[in-house]
């Protein structure tokens, strides 16, 4: 016998006595994977807005085993389980990136499929750029339920730098002095749009693109892992 079933089983039982007289949603759950990727710090976070607005947080690991709740799932991935698609909680998730079809990747053919089976089982699903938004309006979810949210900055742990500290970073990466850097905005190919939003005939634009937000570790073609990518784009004309 499974070690991990009769703990589940003590679990279920003790988290039902704690949670049997919470009227329905009234408690929001935020739920990562657990994987120590950014979606369990996104959670983190979710938890600690949602406390300052006075919401009634309550601990993610209960979420499984307690009845007709919130839960805000950070990851798609993680969302479109059958344990929580056939739950009696209220759903909304993140959909992070992954386009059907992209080779190698199979898990994202997997999750679209999963949304477009029951796209009505999502009250909101956050987005952070258009390609997403139109991927998930194409699966069904209504479009007053998905939400654009664009990718921040968590300024606690990439806080704002002084002139001197940019300097060094533009020289590193051999910046002139007067380019404007939009950012990164790579992410499994999507994205562009974004980055070159509002430039004008005759603009000129670098994207910079981290290793972790292009090939990281992989190396493709002559381009070596952990490369930082630049990309100087000129707008020509439109047509």
């Amino acid at each position: 016998m499974s070690v991990r079933r009769p703990a589940r089983a003590v679990a279920r039982r003790y988290v039902g006595i704690r949670t049997r007289a919470w009227p329905p949603n009234s408690r929001l759950f935020a739920v990562g994977e657990r994987t120590r990727w950014s979606v369990d710090e996104d959670a983190r976070h979710l938890e600690a807005t949602a406390r300052r607005l006075r919401y009634d947080v309550a601990p993610s690991d209960w979420a499984r085993f307690a009845r007709h709740q919130s839960v805000f799932l950070t990851s798609h991935f993680e969302a479109l389980q059958p344990r929580w698609v056939e739950s009696s909680h209220r759903l909304a998730t993140a959909y992070l990136h992954g386009r059907p079809g992209t080779a190698g990747y199979p898990e994202f053919d997997r999750a679209f499929e999963a949304l477009s089976a029951s796209p009505s089982r999502f009250s909101a699903v956050q987005v952070t750029h258009a390609e997403m938004r139109d991927l998930v309006l194409e699966a069904g979810v209504e479009q007053s339920a998905v939400h654009v949210i664009p990718i921040g900055i968590d300024l606690e742990h990439f806080p704002l730098v002084d002139a001197d500290r940019r300097r060094v970073a533009r020289a590193a990466l051999d910046l002139p002095a007067d380019a404007f850097v939009v950012g990164s905005f790579q992410k499994d190919g999507v994205g562009w749009d974004e980055g070159l939003e509002g430039i004008k005939v005759g603009g000129v634009r670098r994207l910079v693109i981290p290793s972790s937000l292009a090939y990281g570790a992989s190396r493709n073609g002559p381009i070596p892992p952990f490369s930082t990518l630049v990309f100087d784009i000129a707008l020509v004309s439109l047509q």
